[in-house]
Order: structure tokens, then C-alpha cells, then sequence
């Protein structure tokens, strides 16, 4: 129906036409919550733009952000925002041939998003993240350099404890740091972010990492964390600034007592260590054929047989930690999530069948003080506790026979 009343004007001017302006305005005066109002809107801004829309209520980009707290209305909202930032960069690309367009283009689609990131609701957050900053990656990845800057600037701010405090986030609030870290998981879970160390420095720093590692707000560490552990690629290199970060973030973390944030904080370590396993694979076959040649787009620039090393080192030390966090008397926290890391750690570097490569055997880290250890956590009045020190143990020796018989 657009369609054909915009031939019915073809010639003319049809914006200001009174049916596209009455249309628009009657449809900007529905409730949010009315589903049928996203997908209308969606038509008329194919039809005559969004320039237009924002014309009458400039606003509009942060209304809709607010409703994405409802689950219903997610999609929609979603999908609106989509067809819009499309249409407008669209719009403002073909009005001026300068780069300045990309100013506008960021204030009115990308600075909702990081206000919301910093100051909505939890549910307001985990939407937008989950539905509308992946789209808005995908569509602009240059637009990552613009958020890192604006929410570190607010990070930075030293004006005042009232200005400062909030802009790095509390217990209760994740704050401009946790929106930071939020937008750099999407934006390397998705492929627009690598883990070179360079990169690394010029999006933020060691300490703003850490910061983010033993945030008072616990979803801000699983962010940083995920930050880390999580990429598009199952055999990126893991650098060394990366396995430092993952064994600061061991220190202080075990103790979680929420079993969400256990859940969460196991998760993405075993996704760290089967990139490590993965990668290892990569890395054992250029040492073997002897080629100085790096692979492409690996970010590793030493010889792989380093790289290894470094590995296996990092494997030791992290097994160190959690088998000293299993010491008597620790808590029922600690023991699950070291109980838990290590049951990953003894699942993913098991002795296959064949000859593939394994960067690292928990079981020849076993000796008869770890072995009294985990027999000790039987002792323990928490039933899972009980099980999971089994599970590992059983793990372990499937683990030593199967080496055994490889070596036979």
C-alpha cells in the first residue's frame, strides 16, 4: 500500500504528502508495547526512510532501547533498530562524501546503546547485548573503536567520587567498565576483535583488565573472563598476556558463592583449554615440518616449539593453584570450582587414540601428595564435593592406563 500511493506521487515531493505524515504520526503515537507498531514502522522507514521519523521525534532510538527490558518485545525491537541504523548510515553516506556523517551516525544509534550499558536495568542490559550490539557490530565493526573510546574517557573521569565511582561500577552496578568489557566479548566472540598484543594495548590496558578480573560486580569478572576465553576461532594462539590474566583471574575467583557465576567462571575456562588444545594441534604440526613460515593470520610471532612451552607451563601452574585451593578446611566453593576446572582440565588434555598431540597430562602432575589430596575432599559433608573428587579421579586413571598402553 505504500508502494503504490508513493507511484501516485512519483514526481513530486513525497515527504511532506499528508497520508506518509498523518501515517507516521499516528503510528509514533501507539504504545510501545503494541507489537504491531514495530513492524509498520519497519515499512514506512523502507519506504520514505528514517530521516524523516527522526525528523518528528528524535528520540526514537532510546524509546525503543527501553522497552527491550520486556522479553516479548525483544525481537521486535531488535529488528526495528536494524532496519533504521541501516537506513540512516545508508542515508547520511550518499547526503555528504566527508567522513563526518559518521559523528551523527554514532550519536543517535551508538551512544543509546552505552547509556544504557552503563545506567539500564540488568534486563534492559542482557538483552541489548545479547540482541542489539551483535547486529550493530556486524554492520559497523569500525563503530568499536568509538565505544572504547567513550567508556574509557568515562572510566577515566577523575572530576569527582560522585562522577568517578559510578563510571567504573559497584557491587551493584556494573558501570562504564562493565559496558566496556561487555562490548569487547561481543565484539571478539564475533570476530572483530583479535588477541594480538598490540591490539590488546591499543583497546585497553593490563590494569584495565585486571580491574575488570576482580570486579565487585560479578558479572563484569564473567565479561572480562569471557572476554578472554571466548573467540570465533577454536585455534587462536593464546598469548602469554592472556595466561597471565587467566591465572590473576584464578587467584580470586574460586570462591564464587553464587553457583551461577561457578557455572559460568568452569564454562569458559574449558572453552579456554580446548583453544589451547586446538591450537596446540596447529602449532605441534609447524614444529615437526620444521617451517619458519608462520600460519596465516596466527598472531603468535615465535617459534612454535616456545609457544608449546608456554603451554605446558601455564597448564602446571594453573593445576598448581587449584590443587593448593583444595588444602583442608578450604570452602565448598573453592573445592567445586577447583574440583570442577580440573575435571575439565583432565576431560580436554585426555590421551586420545592415534597419534594426535597433546600439549599437556594432568596425570603425570599426580603425585602422592595431590593423589591424598583429593582423597581427603571424601572427607568432606558436602555430597558433591564427594562426587566430583571421584569423577576425577576416575578421569585420572583412564587417563594413566590409556597412556600406558600407548606406550606398550
Amino acid at each position: 500500500l505504500l508502494q503504490m500511493h508513493r507511484l501516485t506521487v512519483e514526481g513530486a515531493d513525497f515527504v511532506p504528502d499528508p497520508f506518509f505524515v498523518e501515517l507516521t504520526e499516528s503510528l509514533l503515537r501507539l504504545e510501545w508495547h503494541i507489537k504491531g507498531k514495530y513492524t509498520c514502522l519497519g515499512c514506512l522507514v523502507e519506504c520514505i526512510g528514517v530521516e524523516h521519523i527522526l525528523a518528528i521525534d528524535k528520540t526514537i532510538p532510546s524509546q525503543i532501547l527501553e522497552v527491550m527490558g520486556d522479553q516479548s518485545l525483544v525481537p521486535y525491537a531488535s529488528d526495528l533498530l536494524e532496519t533504521m541504523f541501516r537506513n540512516h548510515k545508508s542515508h547520511l553516506k550518499s547526503q555528504t562524501a566527508e567522513s563526518s556523517w559518521i559523528d551523527q551516525w554514532h550519536e543517535t544509534w551508538v551512544s543509546p546503546l552505552l547509556f544504557i550499558l552503563c545506567e539500564g536495568n540488568l534486563d534492559q542490559k542482557s538483552y541489548v547485548i545479547d540482541y542489539y550490539l551483535p547486529k550493530l557490530l556486524s554492520y559497523s565493526p569500525e563503530s568499536l573503536q568509538y565505544m572504547v573510546k567513550i567508556l574509557q574517557t568515562s572510566i577515566d573521569a577523575k572530576t569527582g567520587q560522585e562522577q568517578s565511582f559510578p563510571s567504573l561500577g559497584s557491587c551493584n552496578s556494573r558501570g562504564a567498565l562493565g559496558a566496556l568489557m561487555a562490548c569487547l566479548r561481543i565484539a571478539r566472540a564475533h570476530g572483530h576483535l583479535q588477541s594480538a598484543t598490540d591490539t590488546w594495548e591499543n583497546l585497553v590496558s593490563d590494569a584495565r583488565i585486571k580491574q575488570g578480573l576482580i570486579h565487585q560486580h560479578c558479572q563484569v569478572r564473567i565479561d572480562t573472563l569471557g572476554l578472554l576465553c571466548e573467540s570465533n576461532r577454536s585455534t587462536e594462539i593464546v598469548s602469554m598476556e592472556e595466561m597471565q590474566w587467566i591465572q590473576f583471574f584464578i587467584t580470586y575467583n574460586l570462591n564464587s558463592q553464587s553457583p551461577g557465576v561457578r557455572q559460568q567462571i568452569c564454562s569458559l575456562l574449558k572453552k579456554l583449554f580446548c583453544r589451547i588444545q586446538e591450537s596446540s594441534q596447529v602449532l605441534y604440526k609447524l614444529e615437526q615440518s620444521k617451517s619458519k613460515r608462520e600460519p596465516e593470520n596466527e598472531l603468535t610471532k615465535q617459534h612454535p616449539s616456545v609457544s608449546l612451552q608456554q603451554y605446558k607451563n601455564f597448564m602446571s601452574s594453573i593445576c598448581n593453584s587449584l590443587f593448593e585451593a583444595l588444602f583442608p578446611g578450604s570452602s565448598y566453593s573453592t573445592r567445586f570450582s577447583a574440583l570442577t576446572i580440573l575435571g575439565s582440565i583432565a576431560e580436554v588434555f585426555h590421551v586420545p587414540e592415534g597419534r594426535i598431540y597433546t600439549v599437556y597430562q594432568l596425570s603425570h602432575d599426580i603425585d602422592v601428595g595431590r593423589f591424598q589430596t583429593l582423597m581427603e575432599c571424601f572427607t568432606s559433608t558436602f555430597e558433591d564435593v564427594k562426587i566430583l573428587a571421584f569423577d576425577l579421579l576416575m578421569k585420572l586413571s583412564k587417563t594413566a592406563v590409556h597412556f600406558q598402553l600407548s606406550n606398550a
